[in-house]
């Protein structure tokens, strides 16, 4: 962040605790009652000391420091933000904060996203939520500086999934290379598909569009490399071949992405690259394991009634060793849980009652962040 930027979001932890306050109690804190301190880290984890009659918010990122404004007036004030048009601030005659206080935390997860609509739509109120997401559509509390950013920020153009057709568009290559084209039933399919994955050409092609894509967007830090949501996946001898060795559609596939993530961080070793384990390729692979550079998505599936930790249904069973396979590997793991009722969007979601359970469990296996796809739209 430039000075202006950090600036912004060094006032607006203070504009927040300032106005608060004034609701509860009627005036502004005395002056030099309350000090914010932000770090240059990533973390959003905060200290909240009290002595002397001062109280001292440190925060290991100007996240963290706002949300440790959060915490402060919810936890002493009792303040709740409880949807976007509904705060509730209670009235005191003073904000106390016990004297001697020492409190630390750091959440569970770096990343924090749902899609759920009023987030998506309400920055504000998704801060004071503790969430810290970024959103394709340019919303979302990491769009605006005030909040303080995002821990890890996806390349515009290049998000958490689906982006084979961005890296490399049949629109543009198809005429001149069909070859780094899925082939599916012996011949190249210039849509539905996939790319050709063991095509060396399509690996040099897809590291250099990203590349390319994230010079013109040089804060962020994440490039999203990964198949379409389809199947239509290789059936070239070469591509054929890996999968035969691998046992798995994600052998190939994480062959290639490894590749490019290899050329990218000969480039631009700040750097992440993301990619989906997910659907056709939860399977994990025999030999291949992702590189350093690599973070995976993984995404859920399976009876969405039961807790994972807990799990006895075949199908959870099923979905909880793939996972725990892929998490021994690297910790270096994002989660995709699914929220809305597909079948029948107007009725709940039976996640509803082991959610707890399960953010606890991707806790327990190291994940870095959880998105919550909730239908936003």
């Amino acid at each position: 962040m430039t000075l202006a930027l950090l600036m912004a979001a060094a006032l607006f932890a203070r504009e927040e605790l300032d106005r608060h306050v004034e609701l509860m109690t009627g005036r502004p804190p005395d002056p030099g009652a309350f000090v914010i301190t932000a770090g240059s880290g990533d973390g959003d984890g905060f200290t909240i000391r009290s002595k002397d009659g001062v109280v001292t918010i440190s925060g290991e990122s100007l996240r963290g420091a706002l949300y440790g404004v959060y915490e402060l007036l919810e936890r002493f004030g009792g303040c709740g933000w409880y949807a976007p048009w509904r705060t509730v601030v209670p009235r005191r005659r003073r904000f106390a904060v016990p004297s001697g206080l020492s409190l630390v935390e750091r959440p569970a997860f770096l990343w924090r996203q749902p899609s759920w609509y009023q987030v998506r739509k309400n920055p504000l109120f998704a801060s004071r939520c503790r969430l810290n997401g970024e959103t394709p559509d340019g919303e979302g509390p990491a769009e605006e500086p005030k909040y303080g950013g995002h821990p890890f920020r996806f390349v515009k153009g290049l998000y958490s999934s689906h982006t084979f057709y961005v890296l490399v568009p049949p629109e543009v290559h198809f005429r001149d290379h069909p070859d780094w084209f899925s082939e599916v039933g012996g011949r190249r399919l210039e849509r539905g598909g996939q790319l050709c994955v063991s095509n060396p050409g399509v690996v040099a092609a897809a590291a250099r569009r990203a590349l390319e894509l994230a010079a013109a967007d040089p804060t962020a830090s994440v490039v999203g490399v990964s198949q379409m949501d389809w199947g239509g996946f290789c059936e070239c001898a070469a591509c054929r071949a890996v999968r035969e060795e691998e046992g798995s559609v994600a052998g190939p596939l994480l062959r290639f992405v490894n590749g490019v993530a290899e050329r990218i961080e000969a480039v631009r070793p700040d750097l992440q690259v993301e990619t989906l384990v997910y659907w056709h390729s939860l399977v994990p692979p025999r030999k291949t394991r992702p590189r350093r550079n690599v973070m995976l998505c993984c995404c859920v599936s399976g009876d969405y009634a039961e807790p994972f930790a807990s799990a006895v249904r075949p199908q959870n069973l099923a979905w909880k060793e793939k996972f725990e396979t892929w998490t021994d590997w690297t910790k270096n793991v994002i989660l995709w849980d699914y929220t809305p009722n597909f079948g029948w969007h107007h009725a709940p979601h039976p996640f509803v009652g082991v959610f707890d359970r399960n953010l606890r469990y991707f806790r327990d296996k190291g994940g870095r962040g959880i998105y919550m796809d909730g239908l936003s739209v």
